[in-house]
């Protein structure tokens, strides 16, 4: 449950896809639960604007609006979910750091509609260091696609959590060959992967590269998932 669908601002076409955050309740006592706890989510969706509606009131997943969308479960976690808006607090970094920099501005962030349409006011903080995902075992690699159109997968990312480069090789003809984004963490190419055991290298957002060895055998499968290996 702890997943966020992002407005388009800050889902940037699905190269989000991955990133973690941790979301803290602020400036509503009335709202925040005891101790204003944190939530960390990992992006995983799009939230669609509705033109049809004012960015303040229902369509907070319109551009410019920088949005986030989380499920009733989580929500409460936060605070009580009858609030409807509440003021949040956001990072990517390792250290709160409330007292050094000014919050830049305000932005809203909602639940979707399917739950309830509760939604939150989040002030943005930007710094240098990015908060790490914590996730369990390897990063996985699900093949889909024909024998002429390969798409695979890239989840469960450690570290950043946002990809931004994708490389296949085999063990045999395949050399390193850069795949390239299909849309949020699915990857494409049209270079012939079959009947070779396949190693890729992923590079995240803060720029650090894992190279996973040999993950698949020679006679890999379509729908298939594999294990590679993860940041730290």
């Amino acid at each position: 449950m702890n997943t966020v669908a992002l407005s388009s601002v800050l889902f940037r076409n699905g190269q989000a896809c991955g990133a973690c955050f941790e979301i803290k309740c602020a400036d509503s006592p009335q709202w925040c639960k005891l101790g204003k706890p944190s939530l960390f989510v990992t992006a995983t969706d799009h939230c669609p604007p509705n033109p049809s509606l004012p960015n303040d009131n229902g369509g907070w997943c319109n551009v410019p609006r920088e949005h986030f969308d989380i499920a009733k479960p989580v929500f409460s976690q936060l605070a009580g979910y009858k609030a409807g808006i509440i003021p949040i607090q956001y990072r990517r970094s390792y250290i709160w750091l409330f007292n050094l920099f000014p919050f830049s501005k305000i932005i809203p962030f909602s639940w979707p509609t399917r739950m309830l349409g509760l939604s939150f006011l989040i002030k943005r903080v930007h710094f240098p260091c990015r908060l790490p995902c914590k996730k369990q075992g390897g990063i996985r690699f699900t093949i889909l696609g024909n024998p002429w159109f390969y798409q695979v997968i890239v989840w469960n990312v450690g570290g950043a959590g946002d990809v931004v480069s994708v490389q296949v090789k085999g063990d045999d003809k395949l050399k390193w060959t850069q795949m390239e984004r299909d849309w949020g963490a699915t990857w494409k190419t049209s270079a012939i992967l079959h009947g070779e055991s396949l190693s890729f290298r992923v590079r995240a957002s803060d720029e650090r590269y894992s190279t996973s060895w040999h993950v698949t055998p020679k006679n890999w499968q379509f729908g298939q998932t594999y294990e590679g290996k993860n940041f730290k």
